[in-house]
């Protein structure tokens, strides 16, 4: 993409950086985000677009800072929550991960992937009724075949082969 004519204020920074980072030009795109949190230290989709780019660029400790200066300063969204909690997951820090996805889901129970994600490390942990009720709300709410073949294995994990069978049907059925 190319520069054209600078932004006039750190919103249109913001969204310039967005379209960049949707381009997949995270060079420019870390370079617009930080022009505008230069001139509006909390705008938080900034913080949150700059984070993401962090973390395709597999910068943990970058995206946590802007992680955490996004949740700073909009502590109810819950987006900002996951997002660091994605990123936990990535550094192998499983109980920050679930401490941030909970956390998450009480601001914003709509965010399928924390669901999905919190399920996951339930079933790695060997909480099996945990992870399938997270899975479940996870299914209500994007009814995937990845996430009923993750439930069955789930299901299976705790011993109950029959709903096992149901979410692998429900699966192929999505599939096709």
């Amino acid at each position: 993409m190319a520069a054209g004519p600078a932004p006039p204020d750190a919103r249109a920074w913001s969204e310039r950086g967005h379209a960049r980072l949707l381009g997949g030009d995270l060079d420019g795109a870390i370079a617009d985000l930080t022009q505008a949190l230069a001139l509006e230290p909390a705008r938080h989709e900034a913080l949150m677009w700059r984070a993401l780019v962090h973390t395709q660029r597999r910068d943990w400790d970058a995206a946590i800072a802007d992680y955490d200066a996004a949740i700073a300063v909009a502590p109810a969204i819950g987006g900002a929550w996951m997002g660091r909690g994605m990123v936990h997951v990535h550094r192998g820090d499983d109980r920050a991960a679930l401490a941030d996805l909970d956390a998450a889901i009480a601001r914003n129970p709509t965010l399928a992937p924390a669901w999905w994600t919190r399920g996951d490390l339930h079933a790695r942990a060997g909480d099996h009724a945990r992870a399938i009720a997270d899975l479940g709300q996870a299914i209500a709410l994007a009814p995937r075949a990845a996430l009923y073949r993750r439930r069955a294995a789930a299901h299976r994990a705790a011993g109950d082969l029959a709903c096992a069978l149901d979410d692998e049907r429900a699966a192929d059925e999505r599939s096709q």
